[in-house]
């Protein structure tokens, strides 16, 4: 009896082996295709990156009497775009709100 308990432990001992090194190279696996998709996320990313309207056309001040340039930045609902969306830095962001703010104060 005792031999046979042994060796019906062993082969269970080598089935949670096996299962171990399954589950290991099914985790490697798994953190090869995740690593190879947020490269593949961080390069796209980084190719379609969007520029400064203002500091890619060298503008320094925006005019508020400028409604062209101003219609760019708000949206059909009259609000200001976040910077997000249209990519502006964040110091010409500021800019931009205030000049379109006080175009909305003067008509």
């Amino acid at each position: 009896k005792q031999w046979y308990q042994r060796r019906v432990r062993v082969n269970q001992l080598k089935i949670k082996l096996k299962t171990k090194q399954v589950n290991l190279k099914m985790m490697i696996l798994l953190y090869e295709t995740r690593k190879k998709r947020s490269m593949k996320m961080y390069n796209n990313y980084k190719k379609f990156r969007k520029q400064c309207y203002f500091t890619k056309n060298k503008i320094s001040y925006i005019d508020y009497k400028d409604l062209d340039l101003l219609k760019k930045f708000i949206a059909s609902s009259g609000q200001i775009l976040p910077k997000r969306v249209t990519g502006t830095s964040s110091k010409y962001q500021r800019k931009l709100a205030i000049a379109i703010k006080s175009s909305r104060e003067f008509g």
